[in-house]
């Protein structure tokens, strides 16, 4: 480790000031919505980049390049009003408490508009996205004509974009600052000095044992009982300086976000990639674009590893702590411990919103929605969501012959793994859809184990994204209302009801319109039956004429006691009560009872 150098030190801490403004750039493919919530956090501000000689209902050709090279291209199955649908998601995605990001929209190939009716007509398209809620996060340039978007013609700026440049800065300048705290000096000397190292060291990443020898010569206060350096790290994580998750990686530190973004920004444009930068013809990595990454993929980014603190191993060890990847694995892959696979919802298509009906299913069970209080599911929530039911509850991809049956980021079909059942999940931008196929019998014990299923997985997701969720950021369980009105033909737009109590279900359109709810939607709501009766373990009569039975049922959470309690009569009426206890082992329960007046049990 080198000698931090002390004029540097004292030359930056003249030009230290109280506010700092940093800039992030990524891409603005649907990948990116879904992942980026993972390292950037709280953006005050949000710049969104469109072409003004594309019609925003078109599905744009989207191309990628390296070093000025085009390496691959694919049409996007969106269009930019649906991709721009994602934004906006990310938009809430984003807010830090109260704070809510502004929303600002560029427009570039100004000098291909000919018609001043076509930009008037976007600003329209872009103003009816937003619902009233949303309207304070919008930078208007001109709000009494609703218009948004700021048109430049970046090849040739002139006068007119350069004043465009200067609003736009002076709004950034004007937004209040996210994060005022008081900190020691040390703390930002040693911020400092771990950009002053990683700039002499031509790397972005250090390892803990590097932080700490700058942390010493700071006299932070290293022991047992405190820990100042991790504590600093927190902090400069907090508030986007660096990445360090103690918990995953603790002796990785990323001293800029940007590392891990180019990590996303490779695997993205490897997915497309079908050349290299000098134009040569390459071999498609089709795995990638079934959403499967390899230790031998990861192998090829260079950019950023250092060996022994950063590699592909720790790449997935992050992306598997963070739930954006689950290890998958085949009969032929058992062997081969060197090259692991991994399920990455996030790096797979999008199916269009026209063609996502065709994996709709309403009987013989109406879809369980769950919605939210505030609005759309937030970004990155359904590939985490994908990616807990795999990892965790054990869920399996549904294959015809060696092809997932259904698989995007938007849609998957799964299998429970111990229940007779497929799983349909679709991410539909204004709710979670969950559609269940399996025999009638064992409907009304299957639906709410995936409902809580679904639950657990959606707060998961939210503990990895580091959301802060309210109770309006609460999921809510509803339906589509019976009344079958659709809001708009094509694609089909149906609304959702609001569920209230005894069953019934309020019309969203038509408001004093009110539906009783039949099976097909009421075994969705009921108790959860977890696991099966394996074995009877003993069966025997106690003193007062109750046939004890003892099961062994197996959850998720450990082993299920059951007891099941049958009390004989002279008149031959059986009373049986079933009382599920969980616990961790087998082990001997002791259950009072006593009779009452009517000859029934009652349990203490």
């Amino acid at each position: 480790m080198m000698e931090t150098d002390s004029s540097f030190a004292q030359e930056t801490m003249k030009v230290l000031g109280r506010d700092w403004i940093y800039l992030i750039d990524s891409g603005g493919q649907p990948q990116f919505h879904n992942l980026l919530p993972h390292f950037i956090e709280g953006l005050s501000t949000i710049l969104i980049v469109i072409r003004l000689s594309e019609k925003l209902d078109n599905s744009p050709t989207v191309e990628y390049y390296e070093n000025g090279a085009s390496t691959g291209s694919h049409q996007s199955p969106l269009s930019i009003i649906d991709t721009l649908k994602c934004l906006i998601r990310s938009l809430q995605s984003y807010k830090i408490s109260d704070q809510k990001s502004k929303l600002v929209f560029i427009g570039t190939f100004y000098d291909q508009i000919t018609d001043t009716d076509s930009l008037t007509e976007k600003n329209q398209q872009l103003y009816d996205l937003f619902s009233e809620e949303c309207l304070d996060q919008l930078v208007f340039r001109n709000s009494a004509k609703n218009e948004l978007i700021f048109p430049i013609n970046g090849k040739l700026p002139c006068e007119p974009e350069k004043e465009i440049a200067r609003q736009i800065r002076s709004l950034i300048e004007s937004i209040p600052a996210q994060f005022e705290s008081e900190i020691p000096s040390r703390w930002n000397m040693l911020e400092v000095f771990m950009e002053y190292t990683s700039t002499c060291l031509q790397r972005k990443v250090l390892s803990r044992a590097e932080c700490l020898e700058l942390a010493q010569k700071l006299k932070f206060k290293i022991s047992d009982s405190e820990d100042e350096l991790t504590n600093a790290l927190r902090h400069f994580h907090n508030m986007h300086l660096l990445h360090y998750y103690p918990q995953i990686l603790p002796d990785v530190v990323f001293t800029s976000p940007q590392v891990i973004l180019d990590e996303i920004t490779a695997l993205v444009k490897e997915v497309y990639r079908v050349r290299d930068s000098s134009g040569a013809t390459i071999v498609v990595d089709y795995q990638l674009r079934r959403g499967i990454i390899t230790t031998a993929s990861l192998s090829k980014f260079q950019r950023h590893i250092v060996e022994g603190i950063f590699g592909p191993t720790e790449l997935q060890k992050l992306f598997i702590g963070l739930l954006i990847v689950t290890p998958i694995s085949s009969s032929q892959d058992k062997n081969d411990h060197s090259n692991k696979k991994f399920f990455m919802p996030a790096l797979l298509h999008m199916i269009p919103s026209a063609d996502l009906e065709m994996y709709r299913v309403f009987e013989p069970i109406q879809p369980l929605l769950i919605s939210f209080e505030s609005g759309l599911p937030r970004s990155g929530v359904f590939c985490c969501l994908q990616v807990y039911l795999m990892k965790e509850l054990k869920w399996k991809l549904v294959y015809t012959n060696t092809e997932p049956k259904i698989i995007a980021q938007n849609c998957v079909m799964l299998a429970h793994p111990r229940e007779p059942c497929t799983i349909t999940i679709i991410d539909s931008f204004s709710y979670i859809e969950a559609y269940v196929s399996s025999k009638p019998e064992n409907y009304r014990r299957v639906l709410p184990l995936i409902r809580e299923s679904i639950l657990d997985g959606i707060k998961a997701a939210n503990q990895a994204l580091q959301y802060t969720c309210h109770d309006e950021d609460q999921p809510r369980l509803t339906f589509f209302c019976p009344c079958n009105q659709e809001v708009s033909a094509n694609p089909p737009q149906r609304h959702i009801g609001k569920v209230k109590e005894g069953n019934e279900i309020q019309c969203s359109v038509q408001q004093q319109s009110y539906f009783d709810l039949n099976e097909k939607y009421t075994k969705w709501l009921g108790p959860v039956i977890s696991g099966k009766l394996l074995q009877a373990l003993f069966s025997r009569e106690n003193t007062c004429g109750i046939y004890m039975k003892q099961y062994s049922m197996q959850d998720l959470s450990g082993k299920i006691l059951v007891v099941l309690l049958e009390l004989s009569h002279p008149t031959s009426i059986a009373f049986m009560q079933v009382i599920l206890l969980p616990i961790r082992t087998m082990a001997s329960v002791c259950i009072k009872f006593w009779r009452d007046g009517s000859g029934l049990v009652k349990l203490q």
